[in-house]
Protein backbone atom coordinates (compact mmCIF):
# COMPACT_ATOMS: atom_id res chain seq x y z
CA UNK A 1 0.00 0.00 0.00
CA UNK A 2 1.35 3.85 -0.81
CA UNK A 3 2.23 6.28 1.26
CA UNK A 4 -0.91 8.12 0.19
CA UNK A 5 -3.51 5.37 0.17
CA UNK A 6 -2.01 3.82 4.20
CA UNK A 7 -2.73 8.05 4.42
CA UNK A 8 -6.36 7.73 3.46
CA UNK A 9 -6.95 4.52 4.88
CA UNK A 10 -6.57 5.86 8.80
CA UNK A 11 -8.33 9.44 8.21
CA UNK A 12 -10.95 7.04 6.88
CA UNK A 13 -10.81 4.79 9.95
CA UNK A 14 -10.49 7.83 12.38
CA UNK A 15 -13.94 8.95 10.85
CA UNK A 16 -15.88 6.19 10.98
CA UNK A 17 -14.36 4.84 14.41
CA UNK A 18 -13.41 7.99 16.46
CA UNK A 19 -15.46 10.28 14.70
CA UNK A 20 -13.64 12.88 16.97
CA UNK A 21 -9.91 14.08 18.34
CA UNK A 22 -11.56 13.90 21.70
CA UNK A 23 -12.88 10.22 21.22
CA UNK A 24 -9.83 9.70 19.81
CA UNK A 25 -7.68 11.07 22.46
CA UNK A 26 -9.35 9.43 25.23
CA UNK A 27 -9.80 5.72 23.23
CA UNK A 28 -13.48 5.77 22.69
CA UNK A 29 -15.25 4.32 19.68
CA UNK A 30 -17.94 6.96 18.35
CA UNK A 31 -20.56 4.17 18.74
CA UNK A 32 -19.46 3.58 22.56
CA UNK A 33 -20.17 7.42 23.11
CA UNK A 34 -23.15 7.78 21.60
CA UNK A 35 -24.79 4.93 22.50
CA UNK A 36 -23.65 5.54 26.71
CA UNK A 37 -23.74 9.31 26.58
CA UNK A 38 -20.44 9.80 27.48
CA UNK A 39 -19.15 13.10 27.72
CA UNK A 40 -16.22 14.92 29.36
CA UNK A 41 -17.80 15.21 32.83
CA UNK A 42 -18.19 11.60 33.20
CA UNK A 43 -16.01 9.86 30.96
CA UNK A 44 -14.07 8.66 34.01
CA UNK A 45 -16.28 6.64 34.70
CA UNK A 46 -16.48 4.31 31.47
CA UNK A 47 -14.03 1.57 30.25
CA UNK A 48 -12.82 3.11 26.72
CA UNK A 49 -12.74 0.21 23.80
CA UNK A 50 -8.77 1.07 23.55
CA UNK A 51 -7.88 0.28 26.83
CA UNK A 52 -10.40 -3.00 26.47
CA UNK A 53 -9.36 -3.85 23.24
CA UNK A 54 -5.47 -3.72 24.47
CA UNK A 55 -6.17 -5.58 27.66
CA UNK A 56 -7.61 -8.56 25.30
CA UNK A 57 -7.28 -12.15 25.60
CA UNK A 58 -8.36 -11.92 29.19
CA UNK A 59 -7.78 -15.25 29.55
CA UNK A 60 -4.50 -15.70 27.86
CA UNK A 61 -3.17 -18.86 25.67
CA UNK A 62 -6.82 -19.94 27.11
CA UNK A 63 -8.87 -17.68 25.02
CA UNK A 64 -8.81 -19.62 21.94
CA UNK A 65 -10.62 -22.48 23.49
CA UNK A 66 -13.38 -20.52 24.47
CA UNK A 67 -13.54 -18.82 21.37
CA UNK A 68 -13.69 -22.37 18.90
CA UNK A 69 -16.85 -23.72 18.86
CA UNK A 70 -15.61 -27.36 18.61
CA UNK A 71 -13.89 -27.48 22.21
CA UNK A 72 -17.47 -27.01 23.52
CA UNK A 73 -18.19 -30.46 24.64
CA UNK A 74 -14.78 -30.95 25.94
CA UNK A 75 -14.51 -27.81 27.88
CA UNK A 76 -18.29 -28.47 29.07
CA UNK A 77 -17.61 -31.81 29.41
CA UNK A 78 -18.57 -32.61 33.63
CA UNK A 79 -22.05 -30.08 32.19
CA UNK A 80 -22.98 -32.90 29.11
CA UNK A 81 -27.12 -31.88 29.57
CA UNK A 82 -26.25 -27.91 28.87
CA UNK A 83 -24.65 -28.79 25.54
CA UNK A 84 -26.56 -29.11 22.54
CA UNK A 85 -25.43 -32.94 20.88
CA UNK A 86 -22.57 -32.24 18.60
CA UNK A 87 -22.74 -34.71 15.47
CA UNK A 88 -20.23 -34.00 12.99
CA UNK A 89 -16.64 -31.89 12.20
CA UNK A 90 -16.80 -30.83 8.78
CA UNK A 91 -13.82 -29.57 6.52
CA UNK A 92 -13.02 -29.65 3.08
CA UNK A 93 -15.49 -31.48 1.87
CA UNK A 94 -14.72 -34.27 4.53
CA UNK A 95 -17.13 -35.25 7.10
CA UNK A 96 -16.52 -36.79 10.09
CA UNK A 97 -18.25 -38.52 13.19
CA UNK A 98 -18.15 -36.87 16.39
CA UNK A 99 -20.33 -39.35 17.98
CA UNK A 100 -19.33 -43.15 18.05
CA UNK A 101 -22.64 -43.55 17.02
CA UNK A 102 -22.88 -42.19 13.74
CA UNK A 103 -20.37 -43.01 11.00
CA UNK A 104 -18.53 -40.73 8.51
CA UNK A 105 -19.46 -39.53 5.21
CA UNK A 106 -22.28 -37.02 3.63
CA UNK A 107 -24.60 -40.21 3.35
CA UNK A 108 -24.54 -40.11 6.78
CA UNK A 109 -25.04 -36.90 7.74
CA UNK A 110 -28.19 -36.43 5.30
CA UNK A 111 -29.29 -39.62 6.94
CA UNK A 112 -29.04 -37.94 10.12
CA UNK A 113 -31.21 -34.46 8.82
CA UNK A 114 -34.06 -37.43 7.48
CA UNK A 115 -34.07 -38.43 11.27
CA UNK A 116 -33.74 -35.11 13.08
CA UNK A 117 -35.55 -33.17 10.78
CA UNK A 118 -33.65 -29.99 12.26
CA UNK A 119 -29.77 -29.77 12.63
CA UNK A 120 -27.37 -26.54 12.71
CA UNK A 121 -24.06 -25.85 10.85
CA UNK A 122 -21.80 -23.31 12.48
CA UNK A 123 -18.24 -22.29 11.50
CA UNK A 124 -15.64 -22.87 14.45
CA UNK A 125 -14.05 -19.55 14.51
CA UNK A 126 -17.00 -17.14 13.54
CA UNK A 127 -19.18 -14.59 15.37
CA UNK A 128 -22.11 -12.34 14.65
CA UNK A 129 -23.67 -15.44 13.65
CA UNK A 130 -21.83 -14.99 10.24
CA UNK A 131 -21.93 -18.35 8.18
CA UNK A 132 -24.18 -20.19 10.19
CA UNK A 133 -26.78 -22.33 8.36
CA UNK A 134 -29.87 -23.80 9.84
CA UNK A 135 -31.02 -27.38 7.84
CA UNK A 136 -34.21 -28.42 7.40
CA UNK A 137 -35.91 -31.79 6.29
CA UNK A 138 -40.12 -31.34 5.66
CA UNK A 139 -41.78 -33.39 3.87
CA UNK A 140 -38.83 -35.38 2.05
CA UNK A 141 -37.53 -31.79 0.87
CA UNK A 142 -34.58 -29.94 1.83
CA UNK A 143 -34.38 -26.69 3.42
CA UNK A 144 -31.71 -24.55 3.98
CA UNK A 145 -31.92 -21.18 6.14
CA UNK A 146 -35.93 -21.44 4.71
CA UNK A 147 -34.85 -22.01 1.15
CA UNK A 148 -35.29 -25.53 -0.83
CA UNK A 149 -32.47 -26.82 -1.87
CA UNK A 150 -31.59 -29.94 -3.63
CA UNK A 151 -29.57 -33.05 -2.84
CA UNK A 152 -27.46 -32.22 -5.37
CA UNK A 153 -26.72 -28.59 -4.18
CA UNK A 154 -27.00 -29.51 -0.58
CA UNK A 155 -23.83 -31.47 -1.14
CA UNK A 156 -21.81 -29.27 -3.39
CA UNK A 157 -22.29 -26.86 -0.10
CA UNK A 158 -21.05 -29.36 2.24
CA UNK A 159 -18.00 -29.54 0.32
CA UNK A 160 -16.99 -26.11 0.23
CA UNK A 161 -17.23 -26.06 4.16
CA UNK A 162 -14.36 -25.75 5.88
CA UNK A 163 -13.62 -26.10 9.90
CA UNK A 164 -17.59 -26.49 10.61
CA UNK A 165 -19.44 -27.81 13.59
CA UNK A 166 -22.81 -30.20 13.10
CA UNK A 167 -25.62 -29.76 16.04
CA UNK A 168 -28.10 -30.48 17.51
CA UNK A 169 -31.00 -27.54 16.65
CA UNK A 170 -32.46 -26.57 20.24
CA UNK A 171 -35.77 -26.09 20.23
CA UNK A 172 -36.07 -23.06 22.37
CA UNK A 173 -39.12 -22.09 25.48
CA UNK A 174 -42.18 -21.25 23.98
CA UNK A 175 -41.84 -17.61 25.25
CA UNK A 176 -38.97 -17.15 23.15
CA UNK A 177 -40.74 -19.03 20.15
CA UNK A 178 -43.56 -16.43 20.34
CA UNK A 179 -41.04 -13.85 19.80
CA UNK A 180 -39.72 -14.71 16.92
CA UNK A 181 -39.61 -19.01 16.01
CA UNK A 182 -37.42 -18.29 12.82
CA UNK A 183 -34.06 -17.73 14.88
CA UNK A 184 -33.20 -19.18 18.36
CA UNK A 185 -33.32 -16.25 21.01
CA UNK A 186 -30.48 -15.91 23.20
CA UNK A 187 -29.12 -14.40 26.22
CA UNK A 188 -25.61 -13.30 27.00
CA UNK A 189 -24.68 -13.97 30.20
CA UNK A 190 -21.16 -11.65 30.83
CA UNK A 191 -19.63 -13.19 33.98
CA UNK A 192 -16.16 -11.76 35.38
CA UNK A 193 -14.19 -13.18 37.94
CA UNK A 194 -13.06 -10.91 40.95
CA UNK A 195 -9.87 -10.31 41.59
CA UNK A 196 -10.50 -10.30 45.51
CA UNK A 197 -13.15 -13.02 45.86
CA UNK A 198 -11.69 -15.37 43.18
CA UNK A 199 -15.35 -15.95 42.42
CA UNK A 200 -17.33 -15.54 38.87
CA UNK A 201 -19.85 -13.06 38.76
CA UNK A 202 -22.65 -11.95 36.44
CA UNK A 203 -21.64 -8.30 35.27
CA UNK A 204 -24.50 -8.15 32.44
CA UNK A 205 -26.67 -9.74 30.58
CA UNK A 206 -28.78 -9.20 27.35
CA UNK A 207 -31.26 -11.45 25.38
CA UNK A 208 -31.34 -10.96 21.50
CA UNK A 209 -34.51 -11.68 19.09
CA UNK A 210 -34.30 -12.08 15.48
CA UNK A 211 -37.34 -10.48 13.47
CA UNK A 212 -39.16 -12.70 11.37
CA UNK A 213 -37.61 -14.78 8.65
CA UNK A 214 -34.18 -14.31 9.85
CA UNK A 215 -32.60 -17.33 11.16
CA UNK A 216 -29.78 -15.43 13.37
CA UNK A 217 -31.24 -13.45 16.55
CA UNK A 218 -27.35 -11.59 16.59
CA UNK A 219 -26.79 -7.96 15.86
CA UNK A 220 -24.25 -7.85 13.39
CA UNK A 221 -25.93 -9.77 10.76
CA UNK A 222 -27.44 -8.47 7.69
CA UNK A 223 -30.95 -9.08 8.99
CA UNK A 224 -33.06 -7.05 11.25
CA UNK A 225 -32.55 -8.10 15.10
CA UNK A 226 -33.67 -6.80 18.70
CA UNK A 227 -31.29 -6.59 22.10
CA UNK A 228 -33.13 -5.90 25.27
CA UNK A 229 -30.77 -5.53 28.60
CA UNK A 230 -32.01 -7.94 31.09
CA UNK A 231 -32.32 -6.63 34.77
CA UNK A 232 -30.13 -9.74 36.52
CA UNK A 233 -32.20 -9.10 39.86
CA UNK A 234 -35.65 -9.51 38.82
CA UNK A 235 -34.76 -11.64 35.42
CA UNK A 236 -36.74 -9.16 33.08
CA UNK A 237 -36.26 -7.55 29.89
CA UNK A 238 -35.42 -3.87 30.92
CA UNK A 239 -36.32 -1.08 28.50
CA UNK A 240 -32.99 -0.01 27.29
CA UNK A 241 -31.54 -1.80 24.13
CA UNK A 242 -30.68 -1.84 20.90
CA UNK A 243 -32.10 -2.47 17.03
CA UNK A 244 -30.25 -3.62 14.13
CA UNK A 245 -31.43 -3.07 10.43
CA UNK A 246 -29.33 -4.70 8.25
CA UNK A 247 -26.77 -5.09 10.30
CA UNK A 248 -26.52 -1.13 11.68
CA UNK A 249 -27.32 -0.79 15.11
CA UNK A 250 -29.65 2.12 16.59
CA UNK A 251 -30.23 2.67 20.43
CA UNK A 252 -33.13 2.89 21.69
CA UNK A 253 -34.33 4.29 24.71
CA UNK A 254 -38.01 2.80 25.03
CA UNK A 255 -38.03 -1.07 22.70
CA UNK A 256 -40.90 -2.90 22.01
CA UNK A 257 -40.95 -6.13 19.53
CA UNK A 258 -43.50 -5.24 16.58
CA UNK A 259 -45.70 -8.07 17.62
CA UNK A 260 -45.74 -7.01 20.96
CA UNK A 261 -44.43 -10.49 22.30
CA UNK A 262 -41.48 -8.92 23.82
CA UNK A 263 -41.53 -5.81 25.89
CA UNK A 264 -40.01 -4.31 28.91
CA UNK A 265 -41.00 -6.19 31.99
CA UNK A 266 -40.91 -9.82 30.47
CA UNK A 267 -39.94 -12.08 32.65
CA UNK A 268 -37.28 -14.95 31.34
CA UNK A 269 -38.30 -18.24 32.38
CA UNK A 270 -35.96 -20.02 35.67
CA UNK A 271 -33.60 -16.66 35.29
CA UNK A 272 -32.47 -17.32 38.32
CA UNK A 273 -31.46 -21.12 38.24
CA UNK A 274 -29.90 -20.39 35.10
CA UNK A 275 -27.90 -17.63 36.32
CA UNK A 276 -26.36 -19.71 39.06
CA UNK A 277 -26.03 -22.77 37.11
CA UNK A 278 -24.13 -20.68 34.69
CA UNK A 279 -21.95 -18.81 37.58
CA UNK A 280 -21.45 -22.53 38.89
CA UNK A 281 -20.07 -23.77 35.22
CA UNK A 282 -18.17 -20.63 34.90
CA UNK A 283 -16.33 -21.40 38.58
CA UNK A 284 -15.37 -24.26 37.40
CA UNK A 285 -12.54 -23.55 35.23
CA UNK A 286 -10.36 -21.77 37.23
CA UNK A 287 -7.70 -20.92 34.18
CA UNK A 288 -10.44 -18.62 33.55
CA UNK A 289 -11.06 -14.67 33.93
CA UNK A 290 -13.95 -13.40 31.66
CA UNK A 291 -16.47 -15.20 29.62
CA UNK A 292 -19.36 -14.16 27.70
CA UNK A 293 -21.78 -17.80 27.81
CA UNK A 294 -24.42 -17.70 24.87
CA UNK A 295 -27.53 -19.46 26.37
CA UNK A 296 -30.99 -20.78 25.26
CA UNK A 297 -33.73 -21.24 27.35
CA UNK A 298 -35.49 -24.76 26.93
CA UNK A 299 -38.72 -26.15 28.48
CA UNK A 300 -36.64 -28.72 30.58
CA UNK A 301 -33.42 -25.99 30.95
CA UNK A 302 -30.94 -24.32 29.38
CA UNK A 303 -28.39 -25.08 26.77
CA UNK A 304 -25.00 -23.35 26.03
CA UNK A 305 -24.62 -22.55 22.50
CA UNK A 306 -20.95 -21.04 22.91
CA UNK A 307 -18.77 -19.46 24.55
CA UNK A 308 -16.90 -15.98 23.56
CA UNK A 309 -13.88 -13.97 24.95
CA UNK A 310 -14.48 -10.41 23.69
CA UNK A 311 -18.17 -9.28 24.52
CA UNK A 312 -18.68 -6.14 22.32
CA UNK A 313 -19.03 -3.01 24.73
CA UNK A 314 -22.03 -1.96 22.96
CA UNK A 315 -24.62 -0.77 24.77
CA UNK A 316 -23.20 -3.05 28.26
CA UNK A 317 -22.31 0.16 29.81
CA UNK A 318 -25.45 2.48 29.43
CA UNK A 319 -26.77 1.86 32.70
CA UNK A 320 -23.85 2.36 34.47
CA UNK A 321 -20.28 2.95 33.51
CA UNK A 322 -17.87 -0.41 34.34
CA UNK A 323 -15.43 1.81 36.48
CA UNK A 324 -19.09 2.45 38.78
CA UNK A 325 -18.22 -1.00 40.36
CA UNK A 326 -15.75 -1.78 41.87
CA UNK A 327 -14.90 -5.13 40.71
CA UNK A 328 -14.97 -4.25 37.41
CA UNK A 329 -12.88 -1.48 38.28
CA UNK A 330 -10.31 -3.66 40.11
CA UNK A 331 -10.86 -6.80 36.89
CA UNK A 332 -9.70 -3.70 34.25
CA UNK A 333 -7.55 -1.49 35.99
CA UNK A 334 -5.21 -4.66 37.62
CA UNK A 335 -5.83 -2.73 40.91
CA UNK A 336 -5.80 -4.44 44.21
CA UNK A 337 -7.86 -2.28 46.27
Amino acid sequence: MGFYQNIKRRIIRFKTYYGSVWNYIHGFSKQTVALNGIDKTNYTLFLDDRRYKRGHPYNGVFSSIIDNKLYLPYLLKDYPEVVPKYYYFISDGIVSSLCKDFSDGFESLLKLLEDKRILALKQCYSSFGIGFHKLEFLSGSLKVNGSFISVTDFKNLITQLHDYVCTEYVQQHSYSSAVNSSSLNTLRFLCVRDTKTHEFFLSRCFHRFGTEGCIVDNLGGNGNAYLYLVDIEKGCLKSNGMLSRNGHEVYMDYLEYPRHSAYPGMVIPNFDSVKMKVLEISNSFPFLKYIGWDVAITDNGFKILEANSLTSLGVLQREGGYFEDDRLCRFFLKTND
